[in-house]
């Protein structure tokens, strides 16, 4: 029977000597010739996710390789990396009569936080609250879900702008940005949930590329004919693309190269690629609806106005990136990847969702209030309207898409 560690190890809590919580020590690895695991300076309202810390790299050094002193662990979740080190910590006497009678003793290991100067045990603890808020998602436990987030930024808000670099591939910059990026996907208020993306994008260098592409200063250096002249050029790119790859899935679902543009940094530079995205023919069809000069304006109005508020871009944006990229991740890549330009990835975003928001019926009018370009609460509703029922039509297709066994 494979080891499971919430089943074959116990874990024990003390007060801590130095009054920071609570002390979590495993009970158990020793039968399986591994070190006792230590977790200290925990808070008793987060000792469930301190458990699950240590039942995680339990399972790891048991079921895969031990893990020496002074070695970065790093197990992977799709909701965030937990990250942490492994150093030496004192000998433990054994547990039980025949530990007292031959004075026998077990190795500790303390659990600690990667780099130093990080919030122990604060970074740890919040990436579990995140992936506990991923699995209430799933399961549609909204509110759950919400309370576990606002938990999490709580006990460790972060800190805006120190935002540093990626470490073993994973973005360990104080994870909490990722909380605040799914705060804004459960917002019901669009003020908030421009908050909370503009939160998650000041916490993460990393986040704020894959969303925007580039920071608010280069994209605010831009002029208003340069934005025009990249939405045109990137609308040509996206004609000729549909024609590129139309490989059908299921009668109701199609193959198409996705219109956004992707920031990849290689050796030989930035890249700028697009992946495959399997859609309902219904979504297929926004790929080849028509884009020309009102569109390519109205891009360029919108990075004009609102190129300092990248929450708002990435508020924007959200729509169509979940239905280009949602669940694409694994996608390959189409075609030769062109040199990145700077604003490559938002306006192919946004350009994307104007004619996406054309293709619900959305006039110009229409538009300009449904981006808060001007304040008409009548011209609002109707868009939101058109929209709502563009909404419905998309649901419909995936449904008969999945239906169809896709």
């Amino acid at each position: 029977m494979a080891f499971e560690a919430v089943r074959d190890i116990r874990i024990d809590a003390m007060p801590s000597l130095e009054g920071r919580g609570f002390v979590l020590r495993t009970s158990g690895l020793a039968r399986h010739g591994r070190p006792e695991l230590e977790l200290d300076g925990v808070p008793e309202a987060e000792a469930k996710h301190g458990a699950v810390v240590l039942n995680q790299i339990a399972n790891y050094v048991v079921n895969q390789r031990p893990v020496q002193d002074g070695e970065t662990l790093a197990i992977r979740h799709s909701s965030g990396a937990l990250i942490v080190r492994l150093v030496s910590g004192p000998e433990m006497p054994a547990k039980g009569v025949f530990g007292r009678l031959f004075g026998k003793s077990v190795r500790l290991q303390r659990v600690v936080e990667p780099v130093e100067g990080m919030d122990h045990p604060r970074t740890m603890l919040t990436t579990v609250a995140l992936w506990r808020a991923a699995s209430l998602l799933a399961e549609d436990s909204v509110d759950a879900a919400r309370a576990a987030l606002l938990d999490s930024v709580r006990v460790f808000p972060g800190v805006p702008g120190q935002r540093g670099d990626l470490f073993m591939g994973f973005p360990f910059n104080w994870q909490n940005h990722l909380a605040y990026a799914m705060l804004g996907t459960l917002a019901d208020d669009p003020r908030e949930r421009e908050r909370c993306f503009a939160d998650a994008l000041a916490r993460s260098e990393e986040y704020e590329l894959a969303v925007i592409g580039d920071s608010s200063t280069s994209l605010r250096a831009l002029e208003r004919k340069t934005l025009i002249s990249i939405a045109r050029r990137i609308a040509a790119e996206n004609t000729r693309a549909v024609d590129e790859v139309r490989e059908e899935v299921s009668p109701a679902v199609v193959m198409r190269v996705s219109p956004l543009r992707m920031r990849v940094e290689t050796e030989g530079g930035v890249l700028a690629e697009r992946r495959l995205t399997i859609l309902p023919h219904l979504c297929a069809n926004y790929l080849a609806a028509p884009t020309g000069d009102v569109a390519f304006e109205l891009v360029a109005d919108l990075l004009v106005a609102y190129a300092g508020r990248p929450g708002k871009l990435a508020l924007l944006t959200e729509d169509v990136r979940q239905l280009y990229e949602g669940g694409n991740e694994e996608a390959p890549v189409h075609g030769q990847p062109s040199p990145y330009q700077t604003g490559d990835r938002i306006v192919s975003a946004l350009l994307a969702d104007v004619v996406r928001r054309t293709y619900a019926g959305l006039d110009a009018a229409e538009l300009r209030a449904s981006y808060d370009l001007v304040d008409d609460a009548a011209l609002r509703a109707s868009a939101d309207a058109k929209m709502h029922e563009l909404g419905a039509r998309e649901a419909e297709g995936y449904v008969q898409a999945m239906q169809l066994g896709v």
